[in-house]
């Protein structure tokens, strides 16, 4: 049995195991010092464990294992080491140039990735709070705050563990934490004694005494016992969920893919173009004669010197076969994005979270401070013979705006706390003298009034403000517009509904004060008027919602309020319309669900991924919710959003696949979020799943020309050798064409221009290939129409017959020209899948300002080259033929454009 710590004690042999055995009953009266160190060795201090950050060399290395970067190394390694004395340096060079910008942009983009957790914490140890110990005040560190300390809370202060409210009276500002806007006001535990406090341990914000760390005090004074410290606490929670990675993004599960796709294609080829060029050398140069094939076979030397060259020919086709120009173009495209999304209002803190969104099927978000503006505003009052005054009409009614004035001047404190007060002040004047009243009846969640007893002049006045339901039967008399007090009946209201909250005014003489005060109903007091307050939405969240929508991505409202306010803001959003049910079972055909967060914990996981297509609101949510509903829409194949702007939504925000933080938010939210909106307008949210799908087409665009020139270059390999040419490309040609291919290709790609069709089109799924059944049919049609021309050019007689021999210089030259011109050519078919290649291209204005110089670098190596490029002067009909051939790609792109068009069309015909 457990047994009380007399503190007052010597210590003696057996105090380890005392203090083990130990329990401290909490107290009002605080601690000792030597208990708080009892505390602190059972229960730890006030700090949160910090899981070990990764270097920045840590990242590097670990950016290193990019899919695609993998392959690239493993064929410049093989390409070394097989190629001892024939190695193509230039080609190495480029590969590793390639591999180490991708690799440190990427790092330099990802190194932050642990600021949330450092943001979150950097100030702990700078703040002080006022504890009890010894039964005296003491100043300490917010980090040795310990288990059952008692603090002194006022008002400004931030809230720096989990605990309960023991004496006094507070308002307290949880929409960080629960993402209710309203303050919410805090009362003592009733059954608190002197010496012992009992309490729940899992009392959640909700609870009218219970005050959670990372709260503000916004109006108020008293003392709270600490019963949860560090990670034990609601923020520590949170805080714990923001050191985990995030999970790949869907980009590099799909790099992933293609990069297993083309290394098992390039070690096809290269064992295809081994065994092929064996053959030749053993069988077919034999006339298949076995008797010569023996002989061959019994050369050592020739056997080594053709075995070698056999592994070069097929090293350099996996090294031919590697698009190493796609870790290059992506961080191009990427970074190129960021800066045209940061005029935008967009930040993107992490690159990869641009093409993400671009892949969103679900968006998680906040209601407070991101759909709406995140304040209590009165939107307009109600009085005698009026309804809905606007704020700027209000100067036509001086009798009630005096009113007004006078309930602010003396009654800052009342109405559900501080934020009610302040609206009222703005919508009346927020240049008020504030005075104080002399007497005052604090704000009470079950009596849903409060008021206060004024001298103004001569008189003494009663003035109260609360909920409608309350006030209204306290009073048989009305101000109308003139200020004359009118006998009449009282109406009652009908907007006590949806995300508008009535507040009442009314005033009275000295005596409904006292009878309030002893619990008594008064009658006969004067009404006023009705305060309409409302967290209103943000114009232009409504258009940005229906466009989310329009394509094809499911919009979820997680907000802390209840079911009635979460539905009212999700219809006026656009999210629900105005037939919605609240249980599964009430839910028809085509019907949203606003359910509550209390039924969705009850159900296990599998219930609630059947329940997710019909979800438009889920009320009462709480920081674990949304990051549950996060990993199981994840775990059903969705790639997913998350919108936040509080600290409850920070974990939610680094578990999605693309977190969107608010710029206005809490710096925990703006660090754990991919991108930060900036402007705090929903509009830029949709901007950036624009800008997401517009870079997800144009890694697919240069994937498809790099891989469609890929294959004819293969195809060359293989073929040449056995054609009887052994270099129809030299180490200098094939630098340029890899600058083409790959840095010029890169730039040229990464400008292409957002299109609104885009929007239009259903997100992608996260098991979609990034080569589509589309793409590979035109990546074989044009690849293997552009080897043939290039074939053809090479092996035709009568091509041949107009030079001096077959293979010569200026054979070889035009050839070069061929080639170069069939790249830029594919590169105007790959930019759009559209049969118009004009289509979108002066929008994309550097896409011309690189092909049209390469074109004429092209002519000044063709007449100026010389030897380091090998070539000669072309006549003015050799170079136009060899140009013509390769324009002959055009009306062969658009052959295969007609036929995946017809294709697709059938397709839509048996949907």
């Amino acid at each position: 049995m457990n047994k009380t710590i007399d503190f007052g004690r010597s210590c003696d042999n057996h105090k380890d195991r005392r203090e083990k055995n130990a329990t401290i009953i909490p107290s009002v009266l605080g601690l000792s010092e030597e208990s708080a160190v009892l505390s602190a060795n059972q229960h730890g201090t006030n700090r949160i464990t910090e899981r070990k950050k990764r270097g920045f060399f840590s990242d590097l290395i670990k950016n290193l294992s990019d899919p695609i970067i993998k392959v690239l190394i493993g064929a410049m390694l093989i390409n070394i080491l097989f190629t001892l004395r024939n190695v193509n340096w230039i080609e190495i060079s480029g590969i590793a140039l390639t591999v180490f910008i991708a690799a440190t942009v990427s790092t330099i983009s990802e190194h932050s990735s642990g600021a949330a957790y450092e943001k979150l914490f950097k100030n702990i140890a700078l703040r002080s709070h006022t504890v009890i110990r010894d039964s005296q005040k003491k100043v300490i560190c917010e980090s040795d705050i310990v288990k059952y300390d008692v603090l002194e809370l006022n008002a400004g202060d931030i809230i720096p563990c989990d605990g309960y409210l023991i004496s006094g009276e507070i308002t307290c500002d949880q929409s960080s934490m629960t993402g209710e806007s309203h303050g919410v006001h805090k009362f003592p535990l009733e059954n608190t004694h002197i010496n012992e406090i009992y309490f729940d341990e899992h009392a959640t914000p909700q609870n009218d005494s219970f005050l959670c760390c990372g709260s503000s005090v916004i109006s108020g004074n008293g003392r709270m016992i600490c019963t949860a410290v560090g990670d034990k606490t609601l923020y520590g929670a949170i805080a714990s969920e923001l050191q985990y990675d995030k999970t790949p993004s869907p980009l590099k599960d799909r790099l992933t893919k293609l990069a297993k796709t083309i290394s098992r294609l390039g070690y096809i080829g290269a064992a295809v173009v081994a065994v092929a060029y064996l053959a030749n050398s053993f069988v077919i140069s034999s006339s298949f004669d076995a008797s010569a094939i023996a002989i061959k076979l019994c050369d050592i030397h020739f056997v080594a010197q053709e075995l070698l060259h056999a592994l070069t020919l097929a090293v350099s086709i996996v090294v031919v076969a590697v698009p190493e120009g796609l870790p290059m173009m992506i961080t191009v495209v990427l970074s190129a994005n960021m800066k045209k999304m940061m005029k935008q209002g967009v930040l993107v803190r992490r690159l990869v979270g641009i093409e993400t969104a671009g892949s969103l099927s679900i968006l998680y978000t906040d209601k407070t401070g991101t759909l709406t503006c995140g304040k209590m505003t009165v939107i307009g009052i109600d009085f005698y013979g009026h309804d809905n005054i606007k704020r700027n009409e209000l100067k036509l009614y001086p009798a009630i705006k005096e009113q007004i004035v006078l309930g602010i001047r003396y009654c800052t404190e009342m109405g559900g706390g501080n934020i009610t007060s302040k609206a009222i002040a703005a919508f009346a004047d927020k240049n008020i003298h504030i005075e104080k009243p002399e007497a005052v009846i604090p704000f009470d969640s079950d009596k849903k009034y409060s008021a206060s007893l004024i001298k103004h002049g001569n008189e003494k006045y009663t003035i109260i403000r609360g909920a409608p339901e309350v006030i209204l039967p306290f009073c048989d008399k009305a101000i109308n517009e003139r200020g004359d007090v009118v006998k009449t009946e009282i109406p009652s209201h009908d907007l006590q509904k949806g995300a508008i909250r009535i507040v009442c005014h009314a005033v009275g003489n000295a005596d409904d004060f006292a009878k309030l005060k002893s619990g008594n109903n008064p009658c006969g007091m004067t009404y006023v008027c009705s305060y309409r307050i409302k967290d209103e939405l943000r114009s232009s969240a409504n258009s940005a919602v229906k466009e989310a929508i329009s394509a094809g991505i499911q919009v979820i409202m997680l907000t802390g309020d209840s079911e009635v306010t979460g539905a009212s803001i999700a219809v006026d959003a656009g999210i629900i319309s105005n037939k919605y049910a609240v249980y599964p079972e009430q839910c028809k055909d085509n019907e949203k669900l606003v359910i509550n967060a209390e039924y969705l914990r009850k159900l296990s996981d599998e219930s609630i991924k059947e329940l997710i297509p019909q979800i438009g609101v889920i009320a009462r949510s709480t920081p674990s919710d949304k990051s549950r509903m996060v990993r199981l829409s994840k775990e059903i194949g969705h790639v997913v959003g998350m919108t936040g702007d509080g600290v409850n939504d920070a974990p939610a925000l680094k578990l999605a696949d693309v977190g969107f933080a608010m710029g206005s938010g809490s710096d925990a939210a703006r660090e754990a979020g991919d991108i930060v909106i900036t402007d705090n307008n929903f509009v830029s949210i949709t901007n950036a799943i624009l800008y997401g799908r517009t870079i997800f087409e144009s890694i697919r665009k240069f994937i498809l020309f790099q891989l469609t020139m890929n294959l004819c270059a293969v195809g060359i390999s293989i073929i040449a050798p056995f054609v009887g040419i052994e270099s129809p490309i030299t180490i200098s040609q094939m630098l340029w064409i890899n600058i083409i291919m790959d840095t010029l290709g890169s730039l040229a790609f990464a400008g292409e221009a957002p299109l609104r069709s885009y929007m239009r089109r259903p997100p992608i799924s996260r098991s979609e290939s990034i080569l589509s059944k589309e793409m590979i049919k035109r990546i074989l049609f044009c690849g293997l129409y552009t080897l043939g021309l290039s074939l053809f050019f090479l092996c035709s007689p009568k091509i041949a017959s107009n030079h001096l021999y077959k293979g010569s210089i200026y054979h070889l030259t035009a050839f070069f020209a061929l080639f170069v011109f069939c790249g830029i050519t594919n590169a105007v078919c790959a930019r759009t899948s559209r049969i118009n290649l004009f289509a979108g291209l002066w929008k994309n204005r550097t896409f011309l300002l690189i092909m049209v110089p390469v074109a004429a670098i092209q002519l000044i190596m063709i007449y100026f080259g010389g030897d380091i490029f090998r070539t000669v002067p072309l006549e003015k009909s050799e170079l136009i033929f060899a140009a013509a051939l390769s324009i002959s790609v055009i009306p062969a792109d658009f052959i295969c454009k007609i036929l995946c068009s017809v294709k697709r069309r059938r397709n839509l015909k048996h949907i």
